[in-house]
Order: structure tokens, then sequence, then C-alpha cells
């Protein structure tokens, strides 16, 4: 890394070495992952998601969020991700191991792009060494690299990365061949994730700083302007696209009044700013309240930390006359602005480790020029111009094995979803998600009975949380407490109705000796879930205990439609045929 030092020489590495030591630590400490299982989202955006299970979905991609398949309204426009799941899934099927490698494998090939895009802005292979090794290294990095949804950001960073580089060779060059890469892969990046749109403010910003010497204000302006133009007109045509998917540019998820989201947004900053500095305590959840009043911890505090931390970057440029620095500080800044929308992020749920995937290639080229410094800081000896060669690597290789360590051992929570939610409840206390999360993993690995005393927690604090009250009721259905059962899906259905929680409902109802209450309840889990496999079946088995069987006999043959290969329905359809049959009675024709 330095050059040469008093007592001798050390020799230059060349390019390719310095990038493959890099990449080859950063594929190292995240090999453990590839022992992980699915955890969290990926069970519901992949295991259990049909959309990435078949090719034939591939239109529907472009014309929804990625939570379609649950028929949520939703934010999320990524159909770049969605057939990154679907490529997967035909390549590998469900086996998390090689889902865990490509994920991997994305943040390694975003790592080799931070090492290319450093280099090429400070012509330093040291600094683009430095600067890689600690994006690869950096802990912050572990919800996006060891949990398979987390594929995004990596995705991004590469697109982006390479869209900007693609640009300065356009800006070189003159070559429309350099421009056209540049728009298609931000094309690419923002299909893969809503925060690309922040290339042209990183374009613009770049435009500004680097074309100082001499130039005025005005024509910096222009030029920042004209060149930001044709990526504009792409980000307009992009928010066109999205509002016409989404059935909408952004859906508030929460109904936050602007003087909390106002006071909360400092918190928020300066929790995103720690995580960079202070990789420690990582989780999936996080103790994150709203902020509803001028206070001394949630709000003076936090809005103290983003002021001296701004003002440091602003000194720092300035005394430094560093265009680079400015940059780099804007490349950290600026995509943490759309995170400060809390009312499109769920409720409680705002802040979350990934989101500074992209800001920290901003913060890892500025420690890199900052630690590539170090040698250059007089010793207290008398040689008062000596330097201190040693210091940079040294610095270098004590970062550098903390943050291994750190990945390492805090990527251990991400095996699995118990694990992985018991953590968040160590972590966060006071954050009823975890728990809530962590009971329906017991009650879907059948441990109703851990579950339940789980839920009574949860709804302990919120009486009116839907899914728990679904979760809890179906757990209570599958113990054989109907009566419990009944109550909870029903207060579940009366707070936000879905099919499953109808199809429980019915079939609580029926081992109650309630054949009429659960028809009306099947009829509601078809009506909202029209393809579900069982509904027909269900409400065919309700009919015929109410001694319908023309109708009975309709929904058993509707169910065989959708479903041939149900056993149960064709033996109930041929039984209720020949009940008909002896009685003399007209088998109805099916309409459904």
């Amino acid at each position: 890394m330095p050059e040469s030092h008093p007592g001798g020489s050390t020799p230059k590495f060349s390019t390719s070495v310095l990038l493959g030591v890099v990449l080859a630590a950063t594929l190292l400490v995240y090999l453990g992952t590839l022992q992980f299982e699915f955890v969290y989202d990926d069970l519901g955006q992949i295991v259990s998601n049909p959309v990435v299970q078949n090719w034939k979905y591939v239109p529907l991609m472009f014309r929804g969020n990625v939570w379609m398949q649950q028929l949520a309204i939703g934010n999320y426009y990524r159909p770049l991700f969605l057939l990154w799941l679907l490529v997967n899934h035909t390549l590998f099927g469900l086996h998390p191991a090689w889902w865990h490698l490509t994920t991997v494998l994305a943040h390694v090939a975003a790592t080799a792009m931070v090492f290319a895009l450093a280099l090429r802005l400070t012509g330093e292979r040291r600094a683009a060494f430095i600067a890689a090794l600690l994006f690869g290294l950096h802990p912050v990095h572990l919800e996006a690299v060891a949990w398979i949804s987390g594929a995004p950001e990596p995705m991004l960073a590469v697109l982006l990365i390479a869209a900007f580089l693609a640009y300065l060779n356009y800006r070189e060059r003159r070559q429309g061949r350099w421009l056209a890469a540049s728009l298609g892969a931000y094309a690419l990046g923002l299909l893969s994730k809503e925060t690309a749109v922040v290339l042209p403010g990183l374009l613009f910003a770049y435009e500004w700083l680097f074309n100082g010497g001499g130039e005025s204000r005005w024509r910096r302006l222009l030029a920042g302007v004209r060149a930001v133009l044709p990526f504009v007109g792409l980000t307009v045509a992009y928010l066109g696209l999205r509002t016409w998917a989404l059935h909408g540019l952004a859906h508030k998820t929460v109904n936050l009044p602007v003087r909390i989201e106002l006071l909360t947004i400092p918190s928020v900053l300066w929790f995103y700013l720690r995580l960079l500095v202070a990789p420690v305590g990582l989780s999936v959840f996080y103790d994150t309240p709203y902020v509803t009043h001028v206070g001394i911890r949630y709000f003076a505090l936090p809005l103290a930390g983003v002021v001296a931390a701004v003002a440091l970057l602003v000194w720092w440029w300035r005394r430094s006359r560093s265009a680079l620095v400015g940059f780099a500080s804007v490349w950290l800044l600026l995509p943490l602005l759309p995170l400060l929308n809390l009312s499109v992020l769920p409720m409680g749920d705002f802040v979350h480790d990934r989101y500074v995937y992209l800001p920290s290639v901003g913060f890892a080229m500025l420690a890199a020029m900052a630690i590539s410094k170090l040698e250059k800081v007089p010793t207290l000896s008398r040689q008062k111009r000596a330097r201190q060669w040693w210091a940079t690597p040294v610095v270098v290789a004590v970062i550098a094995i903390a943050m291994a360590a750190g990945t390492v051992i805090q990527s251990l929570p991400w095996a699995n979803d118990i694990v992985l939610y018991y953590h968040g409840m160590a972590v966060a206390p006071n954050n009823d998600l975890p728990r809530n999360k962590l009971a329906a993993t017991l009650v879907l690995r059948g441990m109703y009975q851990e579950g339940i005393n789980l839920y009574r927690v949860v709804l302990a604090n919120d009486p009116d949380y839907w899914y728990a009250n679904y979760r809890m009721g179906y757990a209570q259905y599958m113990i054989g407490q109907y009566g419990e059962a009944e109550r909870y899906l029903g207060r579940a259905v009366a707070l936000q109705p879905a099919g499953d929680e109808f199809y429980y409902l019915g079939m609580a109802r029926m081992q109650l000796g309630q054949p009429d209450g659960a028809a009306a309840a099947f009829e509601q889990a078809i009506r909202l879930q029209p393809q579900a496999a069982g509904y027909r079946y269900a409400l065919g088995m309700a009919l015929r205990k109410q001694g319908k069987l023309g109708p009975a006999l309709e929904w058993f043959k509707a169910e065989l439609a959708g479903n041939p290969n149900n056993a149960e329905a064709r033996r109930e359809a041929e039984e209720v045929q020949s009940s008909l049959r002896d009685s003399g009675a007209a088998a109805p024709r099916t309409q459904r």
C-alpha cells in the first residue's frame, strides 16, 4: 500500500491484485450465510409467491408492486428485482444456499464497482483499495447481503455506479454509445429500486463541483442542467410508468402529521450516520419511536449530531478545497433524503440497515481519503518532517479485521426466523413487530401454544392488530379451541377482511356445528380470493351439512374445475350425485 518507507521499499501491487484481495475478503466473510434459511419476508416474497415461480407472470411484474400476490397496495415498484427472483427460482428451486450465494455475489459485484468508482475519481489504487475494502466488509450491509430479499440494494449499487461511470466516459469522449449505456443502466436501476432517482442529483453535483476552475456559477449551473436533462427525462418516464403500475406515485401507509414527521427526521438521520460509524447492535428491528414533541433525547441531541456531522463535512471540503470530498459527501447524504418521507413507510418500521447501502459508498470514499492521508501526519520525533509510513496499513488492517469480525458475528441471527426474531426482541424490547413475527413463525412450525402465549402479549398491547388476531385465531383452531378461534377470527375479518381469515372462520364454525354461518364465511372467502384452492370444497361441505345437496354438488364441481387433483372434492361430488340420483332429483348444471 505505501510505496516506500525509510527502511526500504514495499512492492507495488497491481490493480488486479488489490481488487482480488478485496473481493476475496468480501466473499470470505459472507460464506457462512450460505447455510442460512429463507427468513423474514423471504417466505411471502419467494417461498409462497407464485409470481416469482412461473415465467407466465413476467408481464404482471411490470404492472404491480412486489407484494401484489397478497393483493396489497404497495410503494415498491421493482420489476427487475422480481425477475431476479424468478431467475433464481428457475435455476435453484427453493434451495436457499444457492439464493444466498447469488445475493453474496451481487454484493461482491457492488464492491468491485465501488473499487472502480473510487479508482476513477481519486486516481489512486490505494484509496480505491481502502474504499472497496471498507464497503465490502462493513457490517451495516448484513441486512442487504445475509437476507435474500435484501438483493435490491446491491443490484441498485451495481447499476447506479455503472451508469455514473458510463456517464464519465461519455463526458470525456463525447461518444453517444456511452450516454446510451449510462441511460440504460439508469433505467435498469430504476426498475430495481426507487432510490435510483438520486442519479441526476449526483450527476449535477459532479458537474458543479468538478467544473469549479475558472467557471462562473452561472456556467456551472447551465452545464449541470444540460448534463442531467436526458436523465431527468428518463426519470419522468419512469415516474409515469410507476404511477400507472401502482395506481399512484406513492401511497401513504400511515397518516402522520407533518409536525411529527419533521420532529422525527433528525433522529432518523442520526440513526443512519451512527450506523455507518459504529455498526454494532445491528438488527432488523429497532426501538425507533415517532417524536411527538421537542425533547433532548429524541430531538435535540440527534439534531445536534446531524448538524455537527454536516458541519464537519463542509469544513473538510472547504479546508481541503477538494471537489472529491464535496462529491463523496453528496453521495453520502443525497440517497438518505428519500428515506425521510416517513408517511410512505410502514407504521413504526421506518428505519433499516439496508437503507444505508448506497449512502455507504460515499462514506467509504470519505473514510478512504482520510485514512490514506495518515502517513503524511508528522511524527512527534525530532525529525519534524518524518512520516508515519506505517500508519495507513496498520489502521486499514485493524479496521478491516474489526469489520470482518463484526460482520461474521452479527450475521448469526440471520440463520433462521426463530433466532432472528428472538434477537430482534432483545435489541428492540419495546417493538411488538419481532414478537408478532416470532409468534407467527412458532405457529407456522406447529408450536401453537408457544405462539398463542406470545400473541396474548401482542394483543394486550394492540387489540386491534388484525394480523395478530388472525394468527391467534388460526392457532386456536389448530389446537381445537374452536370457540376462541371464532372469536379472534371474527375480530380479524372485522378489522381487515382477507380470504384466509374467512376460510378459517368458516372452518371453526363448521366444528361448532354452525353450517349456516360457515357457508356465509366461505362465500366471503371465495369473493376475496376467487382462485384459492379448497374454498369451494369447503363451501360445498357446509351446504351439504345443511342438506342443500344440489348447490353442494355445484361447488364440488367448481372446486374440481380449478383443482382436479382434490380427491376429497371428487369423492364428495360422487356421493352427492349418487344421493341425488337415488332420490330422483336432477343434478344442476355447474355455473361457476
